[in-house]
């Protein structure tokens, strides 16, 4: 496990990071594994603390800065608050440089409670042992499908029916309901076809970036944008990933690139 740490050169913890440390019954002269969530890990040792002026005094035996790899965007429209406080918890696991939240049409209106949702996450890559938190973003404008157009998200887990798009023919794509689905779309070297279903080649998951719709489904709006600007869709399969799980699945098989 590695604590977190703020400020590592600063050798004291003040306030509700000190806190943090007393709830863990650290003692003195114990060596801890920090970090700052920036890179930086470093090994202390506590010199000793005081609950009542609620600080720790540490000294750094040694420490090592860390390039940031992650790559992967998720971009997770906003969901139930606990649902969403869940997704926060599993967010290390997903190895990404940054979450954007939105609000697509069909999406609860909630805002995001922004500070315990990074207090959740910074405690979960405490245990992970993780030394990077990803960047969280809240688009709360409308047009969020315009900041889509250049990234090109893969588009997971959600029901298209376009008939009634603009373009002449129709499509259907199932994702993530394990049902199969028939889709004619211009030809992708991308895609492979596999009986009556869609399978995504590994080429396909060399893609970083993800989109997770709501649980009640896209609009019609955002359906028609999605084909007309040739989104790609990923299918994850027989398994059904609540909306919250989606993103983990993806790049899960991401990591594996399979």
């Amino acid at each position: 496990m590695y604590l977190f740490i703020p400020d590592i050169s600063s050798n004291i913890l003040q306030g509700l990071d000190a806190a943090h440390f007393f709830s863990l019954r650290v003692k003195r002269n114990e060596i801890l594994k920090v970090t700052d969530l920036k890179g930086t890990l470093a090994e202390i040792k506590i010199l000793g603390y005081d609950k009542n002026s609620q600080s720790v005094d540490f000294e750094i035996h040694k420490q090592e800065v860390f390039e940031n790899k992650a790559r992967n965007i998720l971009y997770q429209t906003v969901i139930d608050k606990y649902y969403l406080e869940k997704l926060f918890e599993v967010l290390p696991f997903m190895k990404l440089k940054e979450i954007v939240l939105f609000y697509s049409q069909h999406s609860i209106k909630l805002k995001p409670n922004l500070e315990r949702l990074t207090n959740i996450l910074t405690r979960s890559l405490e245990q992970s042992e993780s030394l990077f938190i990803p960047k969280i973003t809240i688009i709360e404008t409308k047009n969020y499908l315009q900041s889509l157009e250049e990234i090109k998200p893969i588009v997971l887990d959600c029901y298209l029916d376009t008939k009634s798009s603009s373009n002449s023919s129709q499509r259907k794509v199932a994702l993530g309901s394990g049902e199969g689905f028939d889709l004619e779309l211009k030809p992708n070297e991308n895609i492979k076809t596999q009986g009556n279903k869609q399978a995504p080649n590994s080429k396909l998951l060399t893609n970083n970036s993800a989109l997770v719709g709501p649980e009640g489904g896209w609009s019609q709006e955002e359906k028609d944008f999605f084909i007309n600007n040739n989104f790609q869709f990923y299918n994850l399969g027989d398994i059904i990933y609540p909306a919250w799980l989606a993103g983990f699945g993806y790049f899960e098989r991401v990591s594996r690139g399979s």
